[in-house]
């Protein structure tokens, strides 16, 4: 039944061409199969549009953030293209694998070289062919609207922590240590997403 009401829209435009075809007083055959060939017309373009988005100039990609928390302070850094303090991350590129590349994301953008935190396991390997590597904490999809078009990426939160008062080596962003509580105000301001806050205090309730 939900995979039935997921299509609601697309259901709904047939029914409602139905009843427009109907008012103007066409046959029934013929108002039942316009309305028919609207819905599957629907069902089609979103069909194409989840499978093959780069047809509509979509394009998709891998992201990972780390959550770094230090007593009930999380890390954030400053995005001057954003305009955002967000946590570190970065996208991946090419071959790059996410549990690799957001430990070197950190040290690059903070200069403090992080591990993960004890809730993901560690990098095992199982026999020849299997590799067990660091769960992300959080998976979420998220779609932009950049200069290009669309974008959308699947973006892997991970929690990590970082054993030294000050970062080994400069970052190449401005950050700072802000209390959890603080990012309430922060998202009011707009200084940061409030998909932010809302992961972050998921994660702490879970490390602390």
């Amino acid at each position: 039944m939900r995979r039935v009401w997921r299509f609601w829209p697309e259901i709904g435009a047939g029914v409602l061409s139905g009843l427009v075809l109907w008012g103007l007083e066409l046959s029934i055959p013929l108002t039942i199969a316009i309305s028919v060939f609207v819905m599957l017309a629907s069902l089609g373009f979103v069909w194409t549009y989840e499978r093959y988005p780069k047809l509509f100039g979509i394009r998709g990609s891998m992201a990972t953030t780390a959550l770094i928390f230090r007593d009930a302070t999380i890390l954030l850094v400053y995005h001057p293209r954003q305009k955002k303090w967000l946590p570190p991350g970065c996208h991946c590129k090419g071959s790059q694998k996410p549990h690799e590349i957001i430990l070197l994301a950190i040290e690059k953008e903070t200069g403090y070289k992080a591990e993960f935190h004890k809730v993901h396991t560690k990098t095992t390997r199982t026999d020849r062919f299997m590799v067990e590597v660091p769960q992300p904490f959080y998976v979420q999809e998220e779609t932009q609207l950049s200069g290009e078009g669309h974008e959308y990426h699947y973006d892997m939160f991970y929690v990590c922590t970082v054993h030294d008062e000050e970062p080994k080596s400069g970052g190449r962003l401005a950050h700072k240590w802000t209390s959890l509580g603080e990012l309430t105000t922060i998202v009011q301001e707009g200084w940061t997403y409030p998909d932010v806050e809302r992961v972050a205090l998921r994660a702490y309730t879970v490390v602390k």
